[in-house]
C-alpha cells in the first residue's frame, strides 16, 4: 500500500487506529529510512552535538560538518577546554552561531557538574543553556532510548497530515496529545526516527503540512540572508580580527552597511574581544602577570582560560579596566570600550 495514499481518521479513537498509523510509518521507514551517522551511535555526546547542529539547519549541511567536528572535539571535556574561537572556526558554515556558544557552555556545565556524562533527566537538561524541553526530550530518547513526548518540524508535519487534514492554526498542545497516544514506548528512538523521515518525505511530495500549524513561520532562504552574511563575517573575524569594516566587506563581498550590522551584534563583539585578549597575552604576556586580568589566561590551548566572567560574556571590573587601559577605545575592533 502506498503510504501517501493512506487515509486515517482525524482522531485516534481505538487501538486499531493507532496500529494502522504505526504500520504506515514503520513500513515507510523500513523501505526508505535515512542512514545518518548520529543514528549509528549510542554515544550521548555525539548525539548532543548532532541535536545542536540540527536546530533550524538542514541535514545536508550538518552532514558536511558533523564528522570533522566530532573528530576535533570528541567529548565534553575536549569541547569544554577548547577556546571559543577554535570551536567557532569548526562550526563555521552552519549558521546560528549562538548555538555554538550555548553548546560550549553546556559542555562546561556537563563536564564540571555531571562528570562529563550527559544527564538522563529531561528537567535537568532543559535547564541548560540553549536547550528547551523539546531538545531535552529528544536527547533523552535518542541517547538512552527512553520514551519522552516531544515535537519538531518533521514530526509536526506527520500529525498535521494524518490527523488534522482540515485544521488551521493547530496548536502544538493538540499535536502532542496525538504524539503521546501513538508513541511506541518499546522502541521510542526508532519510532521518532521513523516519524522524522516520514515527515521529510511529506514535504517533498505534498504542500508543507506545517503551514496549518499555529507555530508556523516561513523560513527565509539562506542565500543572501543575514544568517549567511553573519557566517561570512564571523569566519573572517576568527582568522583576522584586525580588519576594518570596509576590509571585511571586500573580503566577504558584502555591502558595508550589512557588515556593520553584523559587527554590532554581541557574538561578533565577543569574538573580537577574545581575539584581542589572545593577541595581547601572546605578544605582551608580562602585562597581565601582576594583575587579576591574568586569571583569564592559562589553560586554553590558545593560551586563554575561560574564567567565570568570560564564560558569562562579561568581564570582572578589574579585567574591564585593564582591557580599556591596554586596548584603548577599541577603534580597531569596531566596538568602543563602553560596550564592554
Amino acid at each position: 500500500m502506498n503510504s501517501l495514499q493512506c487515509e486515517l481518521p482525524l482522531a485516534i479513537t481505538s487501538h486499531k487506529d493507532r496500529d494502522t498509523f504505526t504500520h504506515v510509518i514503520y513500513d515507510y521507514y523500513k523501505e526508505s529510512g535515512r542512514d545518518l551517522p548520529w543514528r549509528q551511535t549510542r554515544n550521548p555526546y555525539h548525539i548532543f552535538v548532532s541535536e545542536f547542529m540540527l536546530q533550524q539547519t538542514q541535514v545536508e549541511r550538518v552532514l558536511k560538518k558533523y564528522g570533522h567536528f566530532i573528530l576535533m572535539f570528541p567529548d565534553f571535556e575536549t569541547l569544554h577546554r577548547a577556546s571559543l574561537l577554535r570551536v567557532l572556526s569548526f562550526w563555521s558554515g552552519l549558521g546560528y552561531n549562538r548555538r555554538c556558544i550555548y553548546m560550549k557552555r553546556c559542555a562546561q556545565i556537563i563536564y564540571t557538574l555531571h562528570g562529563g556524562a550527559l544527564p538522563d533527566s529531561v528537567d535537568t537538561l532543559s535547564r541548560l543553556p540553549g536547550i528547551g524541553r523539546a531538545t531535552a526530550s529528544a536527547l533523552v530518547t535518542f541517547s538512552y532510548d527512553r520514551p519522552t513526548i516531544f515535537i519538531e518540524t518533521n514530526i509536526r508535519s506527520v500529525f498535521l497530515h494524518f490527523f488534522f487534514g482540515q485544521g488551521e492554526r493547530v496548536p502544538d498542545a493538540e499535536l502532542l496529545t496525538c504524539v503521546e497516544k501513538t508513541l511506541d514506548r518499546s522502541s521510542p528512538r526508532i519510532w521518532y526516527y521513523a516519524l522524522m523521515d516520514y515527515g521529510t518525505m511529506l514535504k517533498k511530495f505534498r504542500e508543507n503540512p506545517n503551514i496549518r500549524s499555529k507555530s508556523y513561520k516561513k523560513q527565509p532562504p539562506f542565500e543572501g540572508s543575514n544568517r549567511q552574511v553573519r557566517g561570512k563575517v564571523l569566519k573572517v573575524l576568527v582568522a583576522e580580527p584586525h580588519l576594518s569594516e570596509n576590509e571585511i566587506a571586500l573580503r566577504t563581498k558584502t555591502q558595508s552597511h550589512r557588515v556593520g550590522k553584523v559587527l554590532s551584534e554581541r557574538i561578533s563583539r565577543k569574538v573580537i574581544l577574545l581575539q584581542q585578549m589572545h593577541r595581547l597575552y601572546m605578544y605582551r604576556p608580562s602585562l597581565g602577570r601582576s594583575h587579576r586580568f591574568h586569571h583569564c589566561f592559562g589553560e586554553c590551548r590558545m593560551g586563554m582560560n575561560h574564567c567565570r566572567d568570560i564564560s558569562r560574556e562579561e568581564f570582572c571590573g578589574l579585567c574591564k579596566k585593564y582591557l580599556m587601559d591596554q586596548l584603548g577605545c577599541f577603534t580597531s575592533c569596531h566596538m568602543g570600550a563602553e560596550n564592554l
